[in-house]
């Protein structure tokens, strides 16, 4: 059912970005830009590194010179609970019949000067259960189902996500959103990513994100 949903949801952003870029009521040829659209990160299969633990990771974990070298990595889906994860990560920490409140996921994208030249926008999505904080180079971009102000490993997300419900509850309802480009640059690039339960006593827990984004070619 997740994976039907997220071709979906990747329609609806090709569709919309397509929308966009369409020039064909400008009345002069010389007004036209062409449009590029490249996969920064793919929905399925992505390798990502995860920090599961009764705590926030130490230091500065969302800038790109992290010392990660300790952290696990998996593929994505990344998750427990719904049996349907193509990684699982820990659901507890040791001596505790309790969920880690909060998981925590990087990632290392290398882009040429070709493709971040011209960039207009990235369109995201972001499949959360239960809440999601997302950056990009150290700076937070995305902030869904999680509260306002500073966000702790003990802040917990607005609502939980439940696979029986219909609409925004609904696990199967990914969080998509267009965010304008600056900010990636060539070379390598961190997108990094926390994932909030809405208490320790929830059973499940997914994330999975991808990356679209727009140039222009003139």
């Amino acid at each position: 059912m997740k994976n039907i949903f997220y071709f979906i949801c990747i329609a609806i952003l090709i569709g919309a970005c397509v929308k966009e870029s369409d020039t064909s009521h400008l009345s002069s040829p010389l007004e036209q830009r062409a449009a590029v659209f490249d996969t920064f990160i793919k929905p399925f299969n992505e390798s990502w590194l995860y920090f599961a633990s009764n705590k926030e990771p130490t230091g500065k974990w969302t800038q790109l010179n992290y010392n990660d070298s300790i952290w696990p990595d998996g593929k994505a889906e990344l998750g427990y609970g719904d049996g349907d994860e193509v990684t699982v990560v820990p659901r507890s920490y040791l001596f505790s019949r309790n969920a880690n409140m909060t998981t925590y996921f990087r990632k290392k994208i290398f882009l040429s000067a070709a493709q971040v030249t011209n960039l207009l926008q990235f369109f995201v999505n972001v499949h959360r259960d239960d809440g999601a904080v997302v950056y990009v180079n150290g700076v937070e971009k995305i902030r869904s189902n999680m509260p306002s102000g500073i966000i702790k490993y003990s802040t917990p997300a607005l609502d939980t996500m439940e696979g029986a419900a219909v609409g925004p509850r609904s696990e199967n309802v990914s969080y998509n959103t267009t965010i304008q480009a600056f900010g990636l640059k060539a070379g390598w690039n961190i997108i990094a990513a926390e994932i909030h339960q809405f208490s320790v006593r929830e059973k499940d827990m997914s994330f999975g994100l991808t990356i679209y984004t727009m140039r222009s070619t003139n």
